[in-house]
């Protein structure tokens, strides 16, 4: 999932940390964006958060700034529905991804893109699990792509 803020004032801003919590009382950090300190203008900033979950997740963004002194911007909730559609682990795989699919359709096309949508994995099954070797891509985020005749499903996976 990504994450997307703009600020339009950050002269003596350092670092944003992002920070996540599955109950909105007890946070982590999960990740850092350096700021680009340009006071002029209105600054976009992104961050991919890879972790998978269901049900109910909060974030919020910390502002560091070069004294010390930080703020945090508002909490924003995520919900995501269970999907008993298709399966994948581990995530994030290392040799191997695992796709389980719930039930056997023929001529089940599974790809594998890198987010800026290049095709470089593309398989096929008749299983309903199906293992591809991910040893040819680099670490990473990933966009897996299952279609069959009935649907198509989409997810992300990390390779480490």
């Amino acid at each position: 999932m990504q994450l997307d803020w703009t600020t339009t004032s950050e002269m003596y801003v350092s670092n944003f940390k992002i920070e996540q919590s599955n109950d909105a009382i007890h946070w982590n950090a999960i990740g850092q964006v350096e700021a680009s300190r340009n006071n002029a203008l209105e600054n976009e900033y992104h961050y991919n958060d890879v972790t998978n979950f269901t049900g109910t997740m909060y974030y919020r963004i910390k502002q560091l700034d070069i004294d010390g002194k930080y703020t945090y911007s508002q909490v924003r909730k995520v919900m995501r529905e269970t999907s008993i559609d298709i399966s994948i682990y581990p995530n994030p795989c290392t040799m191997y991804l695992h796709i389980s699919l719930p039930k056997t359709q023929e001529n089940t096309l599974i790809e594998i893109y890198s987010l800026d949508g290049k095709k470089l994995i593309t398989e096929q099954t008749n299983n309903l699990t199906h293992t591809i070797n991910t040893e040819s891509l680099t670490k990473g985020t990933y966009l897996l792509r299952v279609s069959n005749s009935e649907k198509t499903y989409t997810t992300k996976f990390v390779r480490k």
